[in-house]
């Protein structure tokens, strides 16, 4: 009865706050970056661009940017979505998803903005009185509809598994300054670009750090996804993507690169001089150079392989958990790049779903695979060769997008290309997202300026700030005199390796529930059925590799599966119905 009241009180907490606060922005450092509940990035609802760096300063580096995401099904029939602001209608839309087939587009129709500063007054008991920001925190959702009941992390003081800031709980936020939100792409079947919907839930934490000491973190912006299929579908070859319009001040003088080490794409200006004085938006002398850097993707599929960083298949150069010792972490790094024209054509604005999904896999409209040297295109090139990144400079030393190939290094100024307005896109892919999988994607989007010379130094300034960023995400520790961690203690609560390889489904479950474990049939593993006041119902002992649990005599309702490993114990909740 405890347990109904509160999620009874929370529906009702959730209905009377909830309002259209479907656009907010981050402007704690010296960007001011804007988002919309959509899935729209650094652009305002009336398609203006917000991006604006130097903070105040009403010049942006991007028009806007978004994510895509798709992947086909045992039938070889593509899903997919796409966000590619002012060009399509939108394919996201606000709320999470139930595993009954609906979804919540009311009461999650706005973005949460938190502050680090309040949350550690409150953790640390200087608030006298809850908050609303505190209580209106979006740590679970409906059961009764069929939404997870964990959407976003807190710091459980009681252990209890609920979220109860009376109880001195409170949320973890990364950074010191955070937005929220979810979206899905199923809360309306049709799609413009003409595909079948995914199914999938989007949860969302993009931040910033008020740390001007630092140059690095005081011109990045990072988003941190949580992708997580809710159909029942398994899709295989499922690619995501980070598309960007991406425009230096003035959108028609610019360039356009990847740094294939680095796990990103950039673009900087065609000439030392941004614009001229008749453009109001225009950087003028020492144009920056603006980045997006994939910091981490989702997880590699399972070979029961410490994979080494190289170039075989389904190797990375720049993802995270290679040749660490550690069998089956593998989390992939930017897999692709590619550079497409603001116009009709086989190198233009992709039309169709099958176009967009084709720019995730390299491949042009006209089913021709990207290759190397000129613009890419088999028409005009140099070598020749298949490759993966385009304009990538020296950075492919192992000339990992080629296969191994050796190849002369490849800018856009070797093309002899002329500056004009550029949209460029990084993909990670393949991999395989089973039905309840829930994958992550940490993106940074690194600003630089130099005010030495010209727009090549902007771009080695800008490099400089993706290498200590980078240093920093892989380590969790941010240097003084900011100090601290992306996510500081106690608030440093990650969710482990096995817990992310542990799969349980169906989800909700009628009947019988799976359990797959990331393990060998001899280690000793145990199960617990436990109801939400804490009561074990029945506990179990593994069968192996796959576990099958009958559920069939449970009231309807919410529960967890506690699992003890060797070394740990997680909870995996799932919805009785």
């Amino acid at each position: 009865m405890k347990v109904k009241v509160k999620l009874l009180l929370y529906s009702i907490i959730l209905n009377l706050t909830a309002y259209s606060q479907s656009y907010d922005s981050l402007s704690i450092n010296n960007i001011n970056a804007g988002f919309q509940i959509s899935g729209d990035l650094f652009t305002t609802p009336n398609h203006q661009p917000h991006f604006e760096v130097p903070n105040g300063s009403g010049k942006h580096t991007f028009f806007s940017a978004g994510l895509w995401i798709g992947g086909l099904d045992a039938a070889n029939q593509l899903h997919s979505a796409f966000s590619r602001p002012g060009q399509i209608s939108d394919e996201f839309y606000p709320g999470p998803l139930s595993y009954m087939g609906d979804c919540d587009s009311v009461n999650y129709n706005r973005i949460w903005k938190l502050n680090r500063s309040s949350v550690d007054s409150f953790a640390n008991g200087l608030s006298l009185n809850i908050p609303a920001w505190a209580t209106e925190y979006p740590a679970h959702g409906n059961t009764q509809q069929g939404i997870s009941y964990y959407l976003f992390p807190f710091y459980d003081s009681d252990s209890d598994g609920n979220y109860e800031p009376q109880d001195y709980d409170y949320p973890l936020i990364r950074g010191d300054e955070a937005l929220l939100y979810i979206f899905n792409d199923d809360c309306n079947s049709w799609h413009q670009t003409g595909s079948e919907s995914m199914g999938i839930e989007v949860r969302v934490m993009a931040y910033a750090f008020d740390c001007p000491e630092d140059s690095a973190l005081n011109n990045t912006v990072f988003v941190h996804y949580d992708i997580i299929n809710k159909s029942g579908i398994t899709y295989y070859d499922t690619r995501i993507g980070l598309w960007s319009d991406l425009d230096i001040g003035f959108a028609n003088d610019d360039f356009i690169a990847s740094d294939v080490i680095r796990g990103a794409y950039y673009c900087y200006n065609g000439s030392d001089i941004d614009g001229s004085n008749s453009v109001p938006e225009h950087y003028g002398d020492y144009p920056p150079a603006q980045a997006v850097v994939f910091l981490d993707g989702p997880y590699q599929d399972n070979d029961n392989l410490d994979n080494n960083v190289g170039i075989g298949v389904n190797e990375s150069l720049n993802g995270l958990g290679y040749g660490d010792g550690i069998v089956d972490n593998e989390r992939l790094g930017m897999s692709s790049f590619v550079y497409h024209n603001n116009s009709p054509g086989v190198q233009g604005d992709p039309q169709t779903a099958e176009d967009y999904y084709n720019y995730m896999r390299s491949i042009w409209r006209d089913n021709t695979p990207m290759v190397y040297g000129g613009n890419g295109h088999i028409n005009n090139c140099t070598s020749c060769e298949s490759t993966s990144y385009m304009f990538p400079g020296d950075s492919d030393s192992l000339y990992w997008g080629t296969g191994g190939v050796p190849v002369n290094p490849w800018t856009e100024i070797d093309a002899s290309n002329t500056p004009g307005d550029r949209r460029g896109l990084g993909s990670i892919g393949p991999f395989t997202l089973g039905p309840g999988d829930r994958e992550p994607l940490d993106i940074a989007f690194v600003f630089g300026r130099s005010y030495s010379a010209g727009a090549e130094a902007s771009v080695m300034t800008m490099k400089a700030r993706i290498d200590a960023i980078r240093e920093m995400f892989i380590n969790d520790s941010i240097p003084a005199p900011c100090g601290g961690n992306f996510v500081p203690a106690p608030l440093a609560v990650k969710e482990s390796i096995i817990s992310s390889k542990v799969k349980i489904y169906p989800n909700p479950t009628s009947s019988e529930l799976n359990v797959e474990l990331p393990i060998n049939e001899g280690e000793d593993w145990n199960f617990s059925l436990v109801d939400m006041t804490g009561k074990i119902l029945e506990s179990y002992t593994h069968q192996g590799h796959k576990n099958k649990i009958d559920v069939s005599g449970l009231v309807s309702g919410f529960y967890l599966l506690r699992i003890s490993s060797p070394t740990e114990t997680i909870s995996k909740p799932f919805v009785k119905k």
